[in-house]
């Protein structure tokens, strides 16, 4: 009796090692994975700062369109609000006071005004062509993704896309 008694016991204590190691080396890689945004982060973090002149940080904001930028949400010592729009290379800074377009907020009202959404999924700033937009993500009733780019400034849609 005692030999299966220490027999379960090393089968359980070899169970747990294996079972610590699976989840140690998912923690690990998944760990792994995430480090490069985090990086990308905290590097486009920095840069706005210095250019933005942030003081805070509220989020930052991937965006792809055409290229890679990151927007850092943030407001200055002087307490303004504001979109700083990194692109991934950090050579180039677009600055805009929120106070002179529209919020995300109104993004997502217009757009749940002019489609029929289920769930907006997402809404990103960035920069397209030099002028800067709301992406709006949303799956509609039909259960279809949909991609709405507003124009910030006056709110308007400028480009709808719809998955099929």
């Amino acid at each position: 009796m005692n030999e299966k008694k220490r027999s379960r016991q090393s089968l359980l204590i070899i169970l747990t090692i294996i079972v610590f190691s699976v989840v140690g080396s998912i923690s690990i890689i998944a760990h792994e994975l995430q480090r490069p945004v985090t990086v990308d982060v905290k590097r486009s973090s920095q840069i706005a700062r210095k250019h933005a002149k942030l003081t805070h940080i509220n989020e930052v904001q991937r965006f792809t369109h055409g290229t890679l930028e990151y927007t850092v949400v943030g407001s200055t010592k002087d307490h303004q609000d504001v979109f700083a729009v990194v692109q991934y290379s950090g050579k180039q800074v677009d600055i805009f006071k929120q106070s002179t377009g529209i919020s995300q907020s109104k993004a997502e009202k217009t757009v749940r005004g002019t489609y029929s959404v289920k769930k907006i999924t997402s809404s990103s700033f960035g920069v397209i062509n030099k002028q800067p937009v709301w992406d709006i993500s949303f799956i509609d009733q039909k259960k279809q993704l949909n991609i709405v780019t507003l124009d910030f400034k006056k709110g308007n849609v400028i480009k709808h896309v719809k998955s099929y």
